[in-house]
């Protein structure tokens, strides 16, 4: 395995990054359970109106329960295409996920139609060292 040297700039950042990692982990462990309170807490308001907001009380704190944002579809898919210039031109303008394109042909269709390359952005790890390392800081001048 290559081993990168980095100037003392390029350590503090690593350092940097590392306890950021360590913090994002223990977020993530939490945030599935984040996810999970937040959808129980708006199946309590089934009858709200859209434009209306409320509040859930506890003991020690209170959720704002906010109005529905205003999502925007699209009222004829013919006439967008006619808007820019065609189907053709539509489809140059779209991408559509492998995910979504999964879900509807099914996983083995789907793969037969993709391509596999290592082109997308490396994936960083921090790993905390054992402590024993020494830094040569760089001499006063």
């Amino acid at each position: 395995m290559a081993t990168f040297i980095p100037s003392a700039e390029q350590a503090v950042l690593i350092d940097e990054f590392g306890g950021l990692y360590r913090e994002k982990q223990v977020w993530l462990a939490r945030e599935k359970r984040f996810d999970a309170l937040t959808e129980t807490i708006r199946q309590w308001f089934p009858d709200l109106a859209a434009d209306q907001t409320d509040l859930a009380v506890g003991y020690f704190y209170e959720v704002q329960v906010g109005e529905k944002p205003i999502e925007k579809t699209w009222k004829s898919m013919p006439a967008v295409y006619k808007a820019v210039g065609g189907w053709k031109a539509f489809q140059k303008l779209c991408t559509v996920t492998f995910k979504a394109l999964s879900e509807v042909l099914g996983q083995p269709a789907a793969a037969a139609l993709q391509v596999e390359e290592r082109t997308g952005k490396r994936r960083l790890k921090a790993v905390a060292l054992d402590g024993k390392r020494t830094i040569e800081l760089p001499k006063a001048a």
